[in-house]
């Protein structure tokens, strides 16, 4: 009688412990998931960032001025709405 309680009490502890690990996995898989989408979120505003410099600098540049040079409004207001867009398309994409 004594083993049939102990072989009871094993298997439960087995079952319940296969539940949490499935519980656990499952809650691992969701944190990855969004792990990886902030990794892809910050990489794409990244590479946004990457564009509106260069954006700007061409600009400059063909003002014949060097980098980071002050723009006329209307030039770097298209920059600016270019770069607005550029970082919402990469939370559109990415959430």
């Amino acid at each position: 009688m004594k083993n049939i309680v102990i072989a009871i009490v094993i298997a439960g502890l087995f079952i319940a412990g296969a539940v949490l690990y499935s519980r656990n996995q499952k809650l691992n898989r969701a944190i990855d998931l969004q792990t990886n989408t902030q990794i892809a979120i910050d990489f794409c505003m990244a590479s946004a960032h990457d564009v509106y410099v260069e954006n700007w600098n061409d600009a400059c540049k063909t003002r014949g001025l060097g980098d980071d040079c002050q723009l006329y409004p209307a030039t770097y207001e298209r920059i600016d709405q270019m770069y607005k867009e550029a970082k919402d398309l990469c939370v559109e994409r990415y959430k």
